[in-house]
């Protein structure tokens, strides 16, 4: 499988994300992974080995990702077609970025 790229046209990005997996593929493939952390990570953090709010990042974050996927299935195989970046914000003038 070929590297993510970023092409530049009219001033937009577009994210080009190569993958043979369907966007239900990775939809089942990521609740499947959070399922697994749910009955593992509580168990993790009583024997110290993550803390509390080291599990609950995870866990959002695949909740997240997950959020993320349902929209695809409802509007489109973005991966295939090119997901659009937003375009960057700018800095008043003479201020700084965030």
């Amino acid at each position: 499988m070929s590297e993510p790229r970023l092409s530049k046209a009219a001033d937009e990005f577009v994210l080009h994300l190569p993958t043979d997996f369907s966007i239900d593929e990775m939809h089942s493939a990521v609740e499947r992974e959070l399922t697994y952390r749910l009955r593992v990570y509580p168990r993790w953090v009583d024997e110290k080995r993550m803390t509390p709010a080291f599990a609950h990042r995870q866990i959002e974050t695949f909740r997240a990702l997950l959020a993320v996927l349902q929209q695809m299935r409802e509007h489109g195989d973005l991966f295939r077609e090119g997901v659009e970046a937003p375009k960057a914000s700018r800095a008043p003038s003479g201020g700084r970025e965030a």
